[in-house]
């Protein structure tokens, strides 16, 4: 039988799809083809012994396992955990009808215990810029890869309960990320990055947006910060992001965001006193979040790409769909990504 499982390669700060493709014959031979390196080929003792643990046995047969495609190089452990689901539905020891809809990516210890990996954001991003609905990662990496919205991310303790996932007999829930929450658990430096309306329409589909300022007109911020008419927004990593768009020949606006926490206050009216007073677009969490991180004294850096335009006499949706322009939005991520490798590696 022949299946098809999916996951992904990292190239530098981006990543692209692997399909996982294993078919099961009568014989005793394991073989893994397609540019597979060290750390791929020795899976299988990680496989076999993690099934074998989980309770599920390894299929002792004639197993042949291609990574698609062939002509790039595949590198590292984050491949077991699709590799092993390969082997267990061609063996036909799962079934799942919709595996297809999910990317996976896992390291296993011999005893089946999902071990992080490197890279699952580039992965989740690029899983929902092909139009899968899951990812599944193991449980240490799943914060990270949550970031990415309109994806479903599960976190994996190990093996045995990305099986029970897959046949429907799982409680695990994807998991979405709070900011606060991220605060809490001891996060320090925050890229945050979204969409936004433009109020200038010459900054164009998905143009890069770096607020100086935000108007508050919201209530959250107000619990978090004293009353004020604006408050000051990215104080630190401004100049990291700047030569960072300047080394890709990114051009970008800075100006002014308006906040607010629902549209129909986006009035005519409102949106000519907004741009009076230097606001070059709007958003319903820019403010909050700056208060909110000012409070918990953490450092946030916060950008936008522009999504749909209110400069006119008729609102334009632009790229404010999921799949409109996911090239200029995969563009706003990975200068997120390699901002926050390089905060990551200041020392203040």
């Amino acid at each position: 039988m022949l299946t098809k499982v999916y996951s992904a390669a990292i190239y530098g700060i981006d990543a692209f799809p692997v399909t996982i493709e294993t078919v099961v014959r009568r014989g005793a031979m394991f073989n893994i083809v397609g540019m597979a390196d060290t750390a791929v080929k020795e899976s299988y003792q990680r496989i076999v012994s993690a099934m074998e643990q989980t309770g599920v046995g390894f299929p002792h047969l004639g197993i042949t396992i291609n990574l698609a495609p062939a002509d790039v190089k595949k590198e590292g452990a984050a491949f077991d955990l699709p590799l092993a689901l390969g082997v267990l539905t061609a063996s036909e020891k799962i079934s799942c009808d919709n595996i297809g809809e999910y990317m996976f990516a896992g390291e296993l210890s011999l005893d089946g215990t999902l071990l992080p990996v490197k890279g699952v954001l580039p992965m989740a991003v690029k899983a929902r810029e092909l139009g899968f609905r899951r990812l599944v990662v193991p449980e240490a990496n799943v914060t990270e890869a949550a970031v990415v919205n309109r994806l479903e991310v599960y976190g994996a303790k190990n093996l045995e309960e990305v099986i029970l996932l897959l046949k429907g007999e799982s409680e695990l829930k994807p998991v979405r990320v709070n900011t606060r929450e991220l605060f809490a658990a001891g996060v320090e430096k925050l890229v945050l990055f979204g969409t936004c309306g433009v109020l200038d329409r010459s900054i164009g589909d998905c143009g890069i947006i770096i607020p100086t300022a935000a108007l508050r007109d919201e209530g959250a911020s107000f619990h978090y910060a004293p009353p004020s008419d604006e408050i000051a927004v990215n104080p630190k990593y401004r100049e990291e992001f700047l030569e960072i768009l300047n080394e890709h020949n990114c051009t970008y606006t800075q100006g002014k965001v308006w906040t607010t926490d629902a549209f129909y206050r986006e009035t005519a009216e409102k949106m000519e006193r907004r741009k009076a007073a230097g606001c070059v677009c709007v958003d319903m969490e820019c403010s909050a979040v700056a208060a909110l991180a000012r409070f918990r004294g953490k450092d946030v850096f916060h950008f936008f790409h522009a999504s749909d335009n209110l400069d006119g006499g008729e609102w334009e949706a632009w790229s404010l769909s999921q799949d409109a322009n996911i090239t200029g939005k995969d563009k706003a991520a990975l200068l997120a990504l390699e901002l926050a490798v390089r905060i990551t590696e200041r020392k203040d």
